[in-house]
């Protein structure tokens, strides 16, 4: 399959282009089927899952809604992850520690976890986009200069880029999933809200807990409740039952 160009390498062409495998290169190779791998992997197409039944409450539906972004924010970081770890064998990168906080507010579900991961994430964005155009060896930016780069150089510049193209996905979903977090949170309060008032109500004050007017139908109605209530507690004779007796 391979022809021998050079003592203990293998040349073999792909794509119109003739490419030498030795010792020098064979891991970062090997880095590059396996992350090749992963990627089919997650993109495979699966047997859909059943659908599940339609929710019956606004506040259901969120809940759902934020279940299915934490799992989409859930394998988008762990490919940041991935490739961020490899990526550290060849340049400085910080991004498997922001990574946490990804998995973290994901698995836990907390709004400010997630809020801090997509902020400590644009940061690593704009590290990445700084190191590409400023620090990397691809300058100036082109096709050329990149297949004058090393292996190492070039697997630095194309992980970083893919990296970088990740970040943007799990930012944007990250803010939106935050999003969610606080329309729920909203729906909660509002729900909060009127249960005080009901419960204002049944004992003669306002939501804000203040007292009824004794004009008001609300006043009235909450005396028309005790009073049955009242009636209701009392036996029919009007006298205590012979076991309440001393």
């Amino acid at each position: 399959m391979y022809e021998p160009c050079e003592p203990g390498a293998y040349c073999f062409e792909l794509f119109g282009h003739h490419l030498a495998l030795n010792r020098h290169n064979a891991p970062y190779v090997g880095i590059g089927v396996l992350l090749f791998i992963l990627l089919v992997h997650s993109y495979w197409p699966r047997p859909a899952p059943p659908k599940p039944p339609e929710p019956k409450t606004p506040l259901e539906a969120i809940e759902r809604e934020i279940a299915e972004g934490c799992a989409n924010i859930s394998s988008t970081t762990a490919g940041i992850f991935v490739i961020a770890l490899f990526l550290t064998v060849l340049r400085p990168d910080p991004t498997p520690a922001v990574t946490l906080f990804g998995f973290y507010g994901t698995h836990v579900r907390s709004k400010g976890s997630i809020r801090s991961f997509w902020v400590f994430l644009t940061v690593t964005l704009c590290v990445d986009v700084i190191w590409l155009i400023e620090y990397s060896p691809l300058r100036p930016i082109a096709w050329e200069q990149l297949q004058t780069l090393s292996r190492k150089e070039q697997l630095a510049v194309t992980f970083s880029g893919l990296n970088a193209f990740y970040k943007i996905m799990a930012i944007y979903s990250a803010m939106h999933l935050q999003g969610i977090f606080e329309k729920r949170e909203a729906m909660l309060a509002a729900a909060g809200g009127e249960a005080k008032a009901e419960e204002g109500t049944a004992k003669g004050t306002t939501s804000s807990g203040e007292p009824l007017d004794s004009r008001s139908l609300a006043a009235q109605e909450a005396g028309t409740s005790q009073g049955s209530t009242s009636q209701a507690d009392k036996p029919p004779n009007g006298k205590a039952p012979f076991w309440g007796k001393k």
